[in-house]
């Protein structure tokens, strides 16, 4: 009755309130701000969330969702290919709402679309300023072209019926946009849309010359780097990629993605792809980001990517040991940037890149092959002795650090998240035709402060010890934050205890201060659906989208040292018997991963040396912290190599 209620009073008002009781620390319920007509209408997808669905704009005090039109409105020419912005006043709590695209022909609705603000130099009054979309076209189920829109922002919530004229569709493939289905199936979605000074930035994927088989010489997959100044559409340039070429390879799918610092000069392009290097070594016999940089604000862009032919593996064994233990597959010696629960960037203040993402064992026949760059082994993880671990790589271009965020504990939906093809439970199983109808990720995603000071990670995750279940199917948005001045991070919070249903999730990319709780606040929206049928999620039903405005931190909070050896990147590694802790500060329980199958003696002991804790492992465990004090522990490994300690902070 009351989500009910909601929905009444929001389809015959004019204003909505939005959530006012912001609270630091503590779990709380989103608000019912609007409605799709399905949860296709933003990131219905397991990777979507690298649309620019949800963000914040300073000057105007303001957040901005854009998705699929409500399918409360009604209004006279409505599709589901119409395109809708909502923003909400922070000054006056108040959502408002208008329509940016209709489409103009009966074929070309849109999908997945995204959207920023676009404010004048020095504006700020809302009035003044603009809303622009992007997103792809659709004639029945084939994607046509790329639509561009923008409109002022004066909706008055649900008033604003006309048809928007002031769009532009552009066909497929052309430039500045390119967006295509490729080979496989995969969608190249433009990414990462954003305005920097005066211009709007995007970047895209482009496809040109499509002849011959799947991995035809002529096959010439690239990727976008587009601005508009005045609202006018240009190509910055094409970052080329061949499949068995000679100038390298772009990954399937992935997009040129983009972010700059908040001085607007220092920017990135990442892709995930290999160099074009002889294939036959460990270096290059995988996937990795290729990242591009930009020192004044997008004019040029540097000509070759930074930090070229970079040995992943040799740099970083801690990263390798997170990319799990497949069923059949041999140690791990390599690992690629994982797909399965999202990858996301931004810029801090000091103009260095971070790229967020879990990795995992790519497969590697021998000998090598480019046709097998992104084929992986079935079950990466098993989400009982091996979970997917977050990774934030930094780079300003000289060198890689790695600070490892969390680990996640249940495994996507629709995905490989059960421990075998023949997995009784169906209903998650992709190879299903009764399987889960939309596949679904942790979603792993990062922000920043206006400064840039302030790094913000969000994730979601399933309590499986209520659940009962390895799959994400109950997930609530985990957040945590890193001072990169101070070196130290928070604790990870779960904003959302007790929802259990936060699908979808999108995280702001700037967050805002909240000056009346002294706090960072970190925007976020969740989808839910409205006949409330959890699992499966269906693809045709009509959804709500809930403003979460509780995800906020305080400097108090600042208190965990990201480590000691930060400045070569954290290296949680010990010579003799390759011990790795992980999360760390934990909750309620944490992972002892070794590389050794012999057996192994644990024990922990709290700080004034009583032993907690002492049992035999022979492989990774996950052990309960969950009885532990809030504290410091050291947590102490034998074997016949000798012993080796490590700390270990608890922290629920």
């Amino acid at each position: 009755m009351k989500i009910k209620s909601i929905l009444i009073a929001l389809a015959c008002s004019t204003t909505l309130l939005a959530q006012t009781n912001v609270k630091t620390n503590q779990s709380c319920t989103g608000t019912v701000f609007n409605t799709g007509v399905n949860a296709f209408g933003t990131g219905g997808q397991s990777d979507t969330q690298r649309q620019s669905c949800l963000s914040y704009n300073k000057d105007l005090n303001a957040v901005l969702w854009v998705h699929r039109a409500s399918s409360i409105w009604g209004f006279t020419g409505f599709t589901s290919g119409a395109v809708q912005a909502d923003w909400l006043n922070l000054s006056t709590n108040q959502w408002d709402s208008t329509i940016i695209f209709t489409n103009p022909a009966a074929d070309s609705g849109a999908r997945f679309p995204s959207g920023v603000f676009y404010n004048p130099t020095g504006n700020t009054t809302l009035s003044n300023a603009y809303v622009v979309g992007e997103g792809p076209t659709v004639s029945s189920t084939v994607f046509n072209g790329t639509f561009v829109a923008k409109r002022k922002l004066t909706g008055n919530y649900h008033a604003v019926t006309s048809a928007q004229t002031d769009s532009t569709i552009y066909p497929l493939g052309a430039q500045p946009f390119g967006r295509v289905y490729v080979n496989n199936g995969t969608l190249f979605l433009n990414a990462d849309l954003q305005q920097v000074g005066n211009k709007l930035f995007v970047g895209g994927g482009l496809v040109t010359n499509i002849q011959g088989g799947a991995f035809g010489a002529n096959n010439n997959y690239g990727g976008t780097i587009a601005h508009a100044t005045n609202f006018v559409w240009s190509i910055d340039s094409l970052v080329p990629g061949f499949y068995n070429g000679t100038q390298g390879y772009i990954n399937d799918g992935e997009p040129v993605r983009l972010a700059f610092a908040p001085d607007g000069q220092t920017g990135y392009a990442f892709f995930i792809g290999r160099l074009a290097t002889n294939f036959s070594n460990g270096a290059d016999s995988t996937l990795s980001p290729i990242v591009y940089k930009t020192t004044n604000g997008g004019t040029t862009w540097s000509s070759s990517p930074i930090l070229p032919g970079y040995d992943w593996a040799a740099q970083h064994p801690e990263v390798l040991r997170t990319a799990g233990k497949p069923k059949g597959a041999p140690n791990a010696h390599q690992f690629a940037l994982a797909a399965k629960h999202g990858t996301d960037l931004v810029v801090d203040s000091t103009g260095t890149l971070h790229i967020i993402g879990t990795v995992s064992q790519p497969y590697m026949g021998t000998p090598a092959t480019v046709d097998s760059l992104t084929f992986s082994y079935l079950f990466p993880w098993d989400y009982a002795k091996y979970h997917p671990v977050i990774w934030d790589f930094m780079t300003d271009g000289t060198q890689w650090k790695t600070l490892l965020v969390d680990s996640i504990m249940t495994g996507d939906l629709g995905g490989s998240a059960f421990l075998n093809s023949s997995d009784s439970t169906s209903i998650y199983n992709p190879f299903s035709s009764t399987g889960f109808q939309l596949s679904y990720g942790s979603r792993v995603q990062i922000g920043r402060s206006v400064t840039g000071g302030k790094i913000f990670y969000s994730w979601t995750d399933s309590d499986s010890s209520q659940t009962h279940l390895p799959y994400n199917v109950s997930p609530n948005i985990h957040i945590k934050s890193y001072d990169i001045s101070n070196q130290k991070t928070t604790a990870t919070i779960n904003a959302t205890a007790g929802i259990n249903k936060c699908y979808f999730h999108f995280q702001s990319e700037v967050s805002y201060f909240d000056n009346a709780q002294q706090a960072w606040v970190m925007p976020m929206v969740y989808t839910t659906d409205r006949n409330d049928s959890i699992p499966p999620y269906s693809t045709t039903g009509p959804v709500n989208y809930n403003y979460l405005n509780c995800a906020a931190f305080n400097s108090a909070q600042y208190t965990n040292p990201a480590n000691a050896n930060q400045a070569a990147g954290i290296k949680q590694v010990v010579s003799n018997n390759n011990l790795l802790v992980y999360p760390n500060p934990a909750q309620n329980n944490f992972t002892i991963e070794v590389s050794s199958d012999e057996k192994q003696t644990l024990s922990v002991y709290d700080i004034t040396g009583n032993q907690v804790l002492q049992q035999t492992i022979t492989e990774t465990t996950t052990i309960n912290a969950s009885n532990l004090q809030n504290g410091m522990y050291f947590i102490q490994l034998t074997n016949r190599a000798g012993t080796n300690t490590q700390k270990l902070i608890v922290q629920h």
